[in-house]
């Protein structure tokens, strides 16, 4: 037999007889009882994975855990009053199986929350009975969850190599040819699978796959497109790069680029920036060509000026439509009081602008303010005329008060 504890009598039988034929018998018993094991099992998982060791299963932090516990009577005997306990559980989890017939299994599952994100957590279960006899049986298994730091990702996109997040962003030419790199960073703890990556305000629209990154892994991909055909337009375009890690969290990031094609000032032969500090009554004079229509009429546009370095804004000023009036061939404004008060008009002290034997719009700015700014002799010139903004860059020639510029770079 192979259940235990069962006592099993077996009786023999002898007999004969003599040479009279008398018959003779005897008979003995003998009686065994089968040895009793009793034994049991444990195994205990969480979301339905044996997972003994950490790391273990992961989850999301916040999430439910669903434990099972499964409990085996694996010896040859019954067992009674088999107990589940797990008080590494919060609250503690316990459950009364009863009793266990050989080769029986009987299973209970409870639910938790998983822990805070970076959280490694392993618990222990324990299982306990006995058999008929009072010999005590017990097992033991343990689970371990892990919840990962959330996933992230980051995109950087580039317009001719400059990151050019805000307009006007990177000048270009007219329908010449802007190269757009994206660089993909996986900056989580845990790998990313499907990131992809699209940018639809591209004509054509633009899209990559960049299949799986690791942590710190980064992947880059460029395009190119066509600069706008038309001057003084600024273009910016958004791409999106999305990807989710093993539990299917999403992440997503994205990065725009701005390129815009104006018209550069036009530097002449004698177009000369001077700036120069006197005690308090700093003076900005600047010289210099617009490409505009012969058609336009300076007096019906606003007008502005600005001077600027690496550090920002150095000089502004502004006029409305209507200030500057025409006289002959030349169209001027002038505040006098500017002379003798900085800031009056914004320090505007003349702005003037003709029609030159060139045919391009010459025009001369004298100024008044404060430009303890101009510490760096790279600067830039900005003019905002007739709805289209001109700008040059050029590093400045120092002198002992102030910073002079022969003329603007040539296009």
């Amino acid at each position: 037999a192979t259940t235990g504890g069962v006592a099993f009598t077996n009786t023999a039988t002898v007999t004969g007889e003599d040479a009279e034929g008398t018959g003779v018998s005897d008979t003995d018993p003998a009686c065994t009882t089968t040895n009793t094991d009793p034994d049991i099992t444990l195994t205990k998982y969480a979301n339905d994975d044996d997972a003994n060791s950490c790391p273990g299963v992961s989850v999301a932090a916040g999430s439910t855990v669903t434990y099972k516990f499964s409990v085996t009577n694996n010896g040859n005997v019954a067992l009674e009053n088999v107990q589940l306990t797990d008080n590494d559980l919060s609250p503690a989890f316990s459950h009364p199986f009863g009793n266990l017939a050989v080769g029986e299994t009987k299973e209970i599952t409870t639910t938790r929350t998983a822990p805070s994100a970076g959280t490694t957590f392993q618990n222990q279960a324990s299982v306990s009975g006995e058999d008929s006899n009072g010999t005590g049986v017990s097992d033991t298994d343990g689970a371990c969850v892990n919840t990962p730091l959330p996933p992230s990702i980051a995109l950087e996109k580039y317009a001719n190599d400059e990151e050019a997040d805000t307009c006007p962003g990177v000048s270009v030419d007219v329908d010449s040819t802007v190269t757009y790199k994206f660089v993909v960073t996986n900056t989580g703890p845990v790998a990313l699978e499907n990131v992809q990556l699209v940018d639809d305000d591209l004509s054509p629209p633009f899209s990559h796959d960049f299949g799986t990154l690791s942590p710190s892994e980064s992947k880059e991909i460029t395009t190119t497109m066509d600069a706008p055909s038309s001057n003084g337009v600024s273009f910016q375009n958004t791409a999106l790069v999305t990807g989710e890690d093993s539990l299917g969290t999403p992440v997503s990031d994205d990065d725009p680029a701005c390129v815009s094609t104006g018209f550069p000032l036009i530097g002449c032969l004698h177009c000369p920036v001077k700036i120069s500090f006197r005690r308090g009554k700093d003076y900005f004079a600047l010289q210099g060509q617009l490409d505009l229509p012969s058609t336009f009429d300076p007096s019906t546009s606003d007008f502005s000026v600005e001077l600027s370095n690496a550090a920002g804004t150095i000089y502004s000023g502004s006029l409305l439509a209507g200030d500057l009036k025409r006289k002959g061939r030349r169209y001027t404004f002038k505040d006098k009081s500017a002379k003798f008060s900085a800031g009056t008009r914004e320090g505007l002290s003349k702005v003037q602008f003709f029609w030159s034997k060139d045919n391009l719009w010459r025009f001369r700015v004298n100024a008044f303010s404060d430009l303890s700014a101009a510490n760096d002799p790279v600067m830039t010139v900005s003019v905002l005329m007739g709805g289209t903004l001109f700008e040059s860059t050029a590093t400045f020639d120092e002198r002992k008060k102030g910073y002079q510029l022969k003329r603007l770079p040539l296009p």
